[in-house]
């Protein structure tokens, strides 16, 4: 994949097209990827002509202008995907997850798959789609809280009256799946005027942030997010989808190096987990090969007091895969997206990292801090109504992200072990 070099996320490093508000076809931004790609398919089949003009196979490329600025018109980044390839993504044709993630042609898109090739984010939606979530209770699924949604938002409607006003909604409390693709299915930025850009709309965009937290990220949360998904966060969502699959350290910065371009800030932590607990857990996600998709495994070995071991019944040192994922997209500083994942199927109900823990603070609505589920950071705030400004940095908030993850792996988990293991040496 042709990316621009990133060494850092200083502002010698950092592309200037970010620091500054930038045209965007904002209309395009308010549509899913996958509704983008049924009107290019209906678009070509109600089209009178037999051969692409010349227009359309400079299109074909897929490359969006920009100026020297980085700015594209709506057209050009309303044509970023060609339409030579449509016939193969038409809808019932493939699942939504696999013409999500199918490769079209010319695109720098490092994780898509081409057609026909393997594809183990798409096999791991739909063999749960097939197996765990084909006979299981609709009900049951329907009414559990599987995610936290944050947005926060400013234009210049909300500025008319106070200048300073921002709107900041953190969710009280967990969404259903239902519910959060409701929020994401929603027009997120105002299209008032005919030209629908940025500078020149009666509206203006001044900082419209949205943050969503989904713990243990399964196969029915990943087909939400893809069903929502625009052309600009799809190649992001791909990354952090196969990494998620199959598990992988990578922490970095992805920026094409044409089209439209957005800023990719990716972090995946995999790590071990060691607890004591009376009974092995056993990750409920399955690989397409019946196999869990995080391991776990009972330590007999680390259970051994001297001469003497742990009775049947006693608590047991047990060794779990897990990890911490996150990545942000963004079109500029201001107008970014996040969206987090953690693996909790080992813990206590309730855990810091649960939907619970996070669920039960926000219905009191008596905290005094918001806690950030994505970096675990407390952020000072009042009523939940007020978040703190540095928040809305995506280098700084990418940056908190990773120092307190990281922190936590190697100093609490790997603490854990290392500490685990010592004295076992030692009684021996």
């Amino acid at each position: 994949m042709s990316t621009i070099p990133v060494v850092s996320l200083t502002s010698d490093s950092w592309p200037t097209i970010f620091s500054h508000p930038r045209n965007f076809n904002r209309e395009l931004e308010n549509k899913p990827y996958l509704t983008y790609l049924d009107e290019i398919y209906q678009r070509d089949y109600e089209s009178d002509s037999g051969t692409e003009n010349s227009d359309d196979e400079s299109s074909a490329d897929g490359d969006i202008g920009e100026d020297e600025e980085g700015n594209s018109s709506p057209e050009d980044e309303s044509d970023a995907v060609s339409t030579a390839y449509a016939d193969d993504l038409v809808v019932g044709t493939f699942t939504p997850i696999r013409r999500f993630s199918m490769k079209t042609i010319s695109e720098e898109t490092e994780y898509s798959v081409p057609l026909g090739g393997d594809d183990p984010v798409a096999d791991f939606v739909e063999h749960a789609m097939e197996t765990r979530f084909k006979d299981s209770n609709v009900g049951a699924l329907s009414k559990s809280l599987v995610a936290l949604l944050d947005v926060e938002s400013k234009t210049s409607l909300d500025t008319a009256a106070r200048p300073r006003r921002r709107r900041a909604k953190p969710f009280r409390g967990g969404l259903t799946r239902a519910r959060l693709q409701t929020e994401l299915e929603k027009p997120r930025f105002p299209t008032q005027g005919s030209d629908k850009l940025r500078l020149t709309n009666e509206v203006q965009i001044y900082l419209d942030r949205r943050s969503i937290y989904i713990p243990d990220l399964d196969a029915l949360e990943m087909d939400k997010l893809a069903n929502t998904a625009t052309l600009g966060q799809r190649g992001g969502l791909l990354n952090f989808f196969h990494h998620h699959v199959s598990p992988s350290p990578f922490i970095g910065v992805i920026i094409p190096s044409n089209g439209f371009r957005q800023f990719n800030l990716h972090m995946h932590l995999p790590y071990f987990a060691l607890r004591e607990q009376v009974s092995l857990f056993r990750d409920p996600r399955k690989q397409p090969n019946g196999a869990p998709l995080r391991g776990s495994w009972v330590l007999s070995c680390l259970d051994t007091s001297g001469r003497s071991r742990v009775p049947e019944d006693g608590p047991k040192s047990c060794l779990y895969d897990a990890q911490i994922s996150m990545f942000i997209v963004g079109i500029e500083e201001r107008v970014w997206t996040t969206i987090g994942t953690a693996d909790t199927f080992f813990e206590r109900k309730g855990s810091l990292n649960s939907i619970k823990y996070h669920h039960d603070r926000r219905k009191t609505g008596s905290v005094a801090h918001w806690q950030d589920p994505i970096s675990g950071r407390v952020w000072p705030s009042v009523a939940l109504n007020e978040i703190d400004p540095s928040f809305s940095d995506p280098r700084k908030y990418f940056l908190s992200v990773l120092d307190h993850r990281v922190r936590t792996v190697l100093v609490e988990e790997y603490g854990k072990i290392t500490g685990r293991m010592e004295e076992v040496v030692k009684d021996w």
